[in-house]
């Protein structure tokens, strides 16, 4: 019963989620959809779509629409694969204009990012 309402769940997440936050649905195809009457931007939306629909309108790519609008993903987890790359953001309360302070911040994600390279 739990698996169940779990999946009830996951269900209506896609189902809400607007269809530009889907992976590998940018501003142009999600342009294309609106154009081809997908005007809501929803999963529920897209769900409505045949396998046939979306082969025809996006080639290959339809049919992982077609999939990711059910919540399908058949691709396996691989839970230690090689890192390709690593990432720093830092906010500021306040922009910087000064260059050395820029600089200086600069250099400090650097190490950090450094670090963590020499850690894994």
């Amino acid at each position: 019963m739990r698996c169940l309402r779990q999946a009830a769940s996951v269900y209506a997440f896609v189902e809400q989620l607007p269809i530009e936050k889907f992976h590998g649905i940018g501003e142009v195809t999600a342009a294309k959809m609106h154009s081809l009457g997908i005007h809501t931007g929803t999963g529920a939306d897209l769900k409505t779509r045949s396998l046939t629909e979306l082969t025809h309108h996006f080639g290959k790519a339809g049919h992982y629409y077609y999939k990711i609008a059910r919540a399908e993903d058949d691709r396996p987890v691989e839970a230690n694969r090689v890192r390709k790359s690593i990432g720093a953001e830092t906010s500021f309360a306040q922009d910087l204009s000064d260059v050395g302070q820029m600089l200086q911040e600069l250099e400090q994600i650097a190490l950090s990012r450094r670090a963590t390279v020499r850690a894994t």
